[in-house]
């Protein structure tokens, strides 16, 4: 197994480091996509653009109106009440903790599902 992967939780995000972890995270045989969102939208909804919200995506294409839309639910504690967009299937939460959320898509692929989880200064949805 490997030592466990510790995510940058304080201080500012940076890249590497950010694809680092991810690297180190997809190379799990469940995983296909990874997304790091910022855990808070900057600015006015004017100024806000897709690098500021999406600092990572890999195996998933992330739109800006889906990545603000979690942010916002994740924030306000209401991920788990309406289908969750992330890429283009989508996703029913069925279990809800107090840092994650965890669901199963509504299509028809099998075996396929969502990890949302909250940290100081980002969120993390793994597919």
């Amino acid at each position: 197994m490997g030592e466990p992967v510790v995510l940058p939780t304080t201080g500012s995000v940076h890249q590497t480091a950010i694809e680092r972890h991810a690297s180190a995270i997809l190379n799990g045989p469940l995983i296909t996509g990874l997304v790091f969102l910022a855990s808070a939208i900057p600015g006015s909804s004017s100024a806000v653009r897709h690098k500021n919200i999406v600092l990572l995506q890999k195996g998933v294409t992330v739109r800006l109106a889906d990545a603000t839309d979690i942010i916002q639910r994740v924030n306000t504690h209401t991920l788990h009440r309406d289908l969750v967009a992330c890429g283009s299937p989508k996703y029913v939460i069925t279990t809800v903790a107090e840092r994650f959320y965890h669901g199963r898509c509504s299509s028809t692929v099998p075996g396929s599902g969502i990890l949302v989880w909250r940290l100081d200064k980002m969120i993390v949805i793994a597919l």
